[in-house]
């Protein structure tokens, strides 16, 4: 019977031995010769495994981005967020898979050349050195910066004439709309939502509460009354007894927008 039983066992061993040897995996398209698992040859193991999982990742991984999002920091600065990107050299044939797990700061000196001008420049992710992060460049080429061989182009922003950062744009995302409201004195100015420059915001005023300059608040037989902004700035007044009065709140709703 024992011998019975390891004759059982080294004739099954033969035959795992002798048939065909493959992985499962879940990208096997199914539109080649060997679309039946278990049909491969070996001598076809590299061309298959690159046709239907090589490749399908590939195409999925390509241009990959969670979070990494640029926002602005400062009149000279911007902040990539956290997040995974997938870098490729110029000829797209190399993919690299890098992570941040913190925000980095980005100003002039992560340009890859040249010395900081009014003009639009591309912020992009760097994947050169053989480390799991990836580093930040700005540069005025909106397809790929100077000195760098592995990059994804994350977004762009415009440095204006006095040399402040605005019109922070990324590539992959819809806008971005935040609605901030509340009260503001005459004389005061709009504040400006969070993360937002005055570029990427409209807003409205309406009057709250009108004065006279110490001859009381506005009442409803007055003549008329002012409220707008001069830029974000409001001017608020009214008129009563002959002549125009300033002061007093008003409310305002402010709208930023990021692309």
């Amino acid at each position: 019977m024992k011998k019975l039983l390891v004759l059982l066992m080294s004739f099954s061993l033969v035959l795992v031995l002798s048939s065909n040897v493959y992985a499962v995996n879940e990208w096997q398209e199914g539109t080649g010769e060997n679309s039946i698992l278990g049909t491969i040859s070996p001598s076809d193991l590299d061309k298959d495994s690159f046709e239907n999982v090589v490749d399908p990742l590939d195409r999925l991984l390509s241009d990959y981005r969670k979070g990494v999002k640029i926002s602005y920091a400062s009149a000279s600065s911007l902040s990539v967020s956290a997040g995974q990107v997938t870098c490729d050299n110029s000829e797209r044939t190399i993919r690299k898979f890098r992570e941040n797990t913190s925000a980095t700061t980005v100003s002039f000196s992560d340009l890859d050349t040249g010395a900081e001008a009014n003009d639009t420049y591309y912020v992009y992710a760097v994947a050169d050195t053989s480390v799991t992060t990836f580093t930040i460049k700005i540069s005025l080429s909106s397809t790929a910066p100077s000195g760098v061989t592995s990059f994804l182009k994350l977004g762009q922003f415009y440095n204006n004439s006095s040399s402040n950062i605005e019109q922070v744009k990324n590539d992959d995302t819809k806008p971005e709309i935040l609605i901030s409201t509340g009260t503001v004195t005459h004389g005061g100015t709009i504040p400006l939502p969070s993360g937002y420059i005055e570029s990427q915001c409209e807003w409205i005023v309406s009057a709250n509460n009108a004065s006279h300059d110490g001859y009381g608040q506005y009442e409803s037989d007055d003549s008329g009354i002012q409220c707008y902004t001069t830029g974000r700035v409001l001017y608020i007044s009214v008129y009563a007894l002959n002549a125009w009065h300033t002061g007093g709140t008003a409310n305002y709703m402010i709208i930023g927008i990021q692309r």
